[in-house]
Order: structure tokens, then sequence, then C-alpha cells
């Protein structure tokens, strides 16, 4: 009896026992920043009565290099952006001020300033906020291995996030502090080490890599939407085509929804856009309605070559930020195994499938995000 007691007892301690641990995982993270030189200025102003190159001039004259207004609405709100080459606080600060002292002038309110630094300064910060992440990684996984009494084998897998982030209208990099002119970086190094006999697991090393690219559209989409117009339905149609509008037509109606007028302009410029928009601004006025705003697309034709070359630059940056993750890891990456792609050229809808352009410079420009693993030979983290 007590030989079986002793037995049971010795059966239930070997199936409570812990399981063998199998890997270790662990999240490093770094951060760095450096002072940048080269910086995008946007600035964002509601109830602006002024004619646009009268603000052009005056942020020219306040310091801006290649000012641009890529978003206007009929309400008077105003998106302008520019470029400072050889910043410096007290620079921001002026032309701060003298956007400010230039929209109260003219009736407006200045809501924001935004200043940014430009994605060519980004990678070597990102370099060194690398570097901290894998020393914060390796650090967490020594005290990992000393808690559980084990000893890891080099890595099987890291998986980098953060870094510079997705390009954009406004240069693709981090705000910074307009009084250090720093911009700041973390990325984030997930590393997982195996123990035991699953470290004979293949390596592999995941990251995103994310790409922009833009390009010239000539034929655009235009879709106003307004309120409250006096006018038939055959007169507002009529009335956009002798505008410049094609095949213009309705938006599904909904209650208490604006009207949603739409239609194409064929070998659009920049003068031709603002034809249009003068046009139908004086009709919709003229016949007592309000225009809420107005938005322009590339046509869906246009977008798939700029997507490839988005495509590629996503690729680049994604085998750019796996080798020298890797590198920090004493190895190198091979062939991808795996790819998940996200952004695009958008589904094909109403207005043509294609992103929202700049009537200003017709460009349209695409993003592209591509998470991407790859075979790995690594050594230590």
């Amino acid at each position: 009896m007590i030989k079986m007691i002793v037995a049971a007892v010795a059966i239930g301690l070997q199936a409570s026992a812990p399981a063998a641990m199998s890997g270790i995982t662990v999240e490093g993270t770094g951060t760095a920043d450096a002072v940048v030189h080269v910086v995008k200025v946007s600035l964002y102003a509601r109830a602006l009565n002024v004619d646009e190159g009268e603000y052009l001039r005056a942020m020219r004259t306040a310091g801006l290099t290649d000012p641009v207004i890529p978003a206007h609405l009929p309400d008077g709100s105003v998106t302008l952006r520019g470029t400072f080459s050889d910043a410096t606080a007290a620079r921001l600060e002026a032309v701060r001020l003298a956007a400010e002292a230039f929209v109260t002038a003219h009736g407006g309110v200045l809501t924001q300033t935004q200043f940014v630094g430009a994605a060519d300064e980004c990678p070597a910060i990102e370099a060194r906020a690398r570097v901290n992440a894998a020393d914060d990684a390796r650090g967490k996984m020594q005290a990992e291995e000393a808690r559980a009494g084990v000893r890891s084998g080099p890595p099987v897998s890291i998986n980098e996030s953060g870094g510079c982030p997705l390009p954009g209208e406004i240069g693709g990099a981090s705000l910074i502090d307009p009084v250090s002119l720093k911009m700041q970086v973390t990325v984030k190094e997930a590393v997982t080490s195996a123990v035991g006999e699953q470290s004979a697991a293949a390596p592999v090393v995941s990251v995103r890599g994310v790409g922009g690219s833009e390009g010239a559209v000539h034929n655009v989409k235009i879709r106003v939407f307004a309120r409250d117009i006096g006018a038939t339905n055959d007169d507002i149609l009529a009335a956009l085509r002798a505008a410049g509008v094609r095949n213009p037509d309705f938006g599904a109606a909904v209650k208490n929804a604006p009207l949603v007028l739409r239609g194409s302009i064929d070998n659009a410029t920049p003068a031709s856009i603002a034809a249009v928009s003068r046009a139908i601004d004086t009709f919709v006025t003229a016949h007592n309605g309000v225009i809420g705003s107005v938005a322009y697309y590339g046509s869906s034709e246009e977008c798939p070559a700029i997507e490839v070359r988005a495509r590629a630059v996503a690729m680049e940056d994604a085998l750019r930020r796996a080798r020298a993750a890797a590198t920090l890891a004493g190895g190198s990456v091979g062939a991808p195994i795996a790819v998940n792609e996200s952004g695009g050229c958008p589904q094909l809808g109403p207005q043509g499938g294609a992103m929202t352009m700049n009537p200003y410079t017709m460009n349209m420009r695409i993003t592209i995000a591509e998470n991407v693993t790859y075979a790995a030979t690594l050594g230590s983290h």
C-alpha cells in the first residue's frame, strides 16, 4: 500500500512538472535623436479671405522655399507647406509669427503650425536607435536567461518595428522640437532565441519596409459637396458641362447630407482646374447654394505606374532594415520567404479608385508598406 502511494505521488509530480522552456522572447527598445537642418513647415489656417498667390508671396518673403497650398476649401480653410533648407530656431519662429500676422490681417485664424524633419536625415538617426534597441534586447535576454537558469542559443527570429515613418506629403519623417531642432526616432526589436533542441529552427528576420512615389496625372476626377442649390438637376448638370466637367453626375442621395456632384476634367492643368472650380462656385453662389468642400482625384489608369515605383522603394527599404538588423546580430539575410503588402492604389469606386491629388503640382502620391520575412543566418544578438 505504501509503495502504491509513493508511486502515485511520483506520477503526480511528473505530471505537474513544468514543461521544458523552448525559447525566450524579449523586446528591446532604442531611441536616438539629432539636430536636423532641413525642416518641412505646415501651416493650417481657417476663415482666410485672401488670394492664394498673395499668401504664397508672403511666405516666400518670410523665408520658405517652394511654398505650396495643397488644400484650400471654399470656407477659407487653407493648408500651406514649405521648406527651410538651413533651419534655425529663430527662423522657424519668425515664419510662424509672419504667418500669424498675415492670416490675422486678412481675417483668418492660424490654428496650427507643424515642423517636420526631412526624410533624408532620418536613416542615420534610425541606425543609432536600432543599435540601442539591440543592446536593450541583449540585456533583457541575459536577464531572462539568469532568471530561468538556462542558456539560449543564437536568435531564431528578429522582428523590427518603428524607425523612420511612412513617407508622406510632408516629408515622411518625425515632428521636431522647434527650439532644439532635434528629431527623435524609436526602434523596437523583438528577439526570440531558442533553448535546447529548438535551437535548430531556421532563423528569420521580419521587418516592415515603407515606400512612396508620386507622379503627374492628366485626367482628374472632381467631387463637390454642396447644399441648398436653387436649381434643377438638369440645370446643375448643364452648368457642370459648361464649366468643363465631362460626364457630370450625382453621388448617391442621402437624407440631410450635402449634394455630391461628380465628373472628370480631361488633360487637366492647374489653370483649368482653377477655372472649373471658379465656374462651379459662381453657379452655386448665384443659385443661393453653399459649397462645403471640393476634392480632386487622379484617375485609376494613372495609378498603377506610380504604385510600381512605390513598391520598389518599399522593398528596398525592407531589405535595408533587414540587413541592418541581421548585421547587429552577427549574421546576414537571404531570400524573402513571406511578403504581406498593404497600401497602394485603392479599390475602384465612384471616384475612379485613385488617391487625392495636388491640384497645384498635378501630382498624385502613392504609399506602400511591405511586411517581409527573410531567411537569415544569425550569430549572437
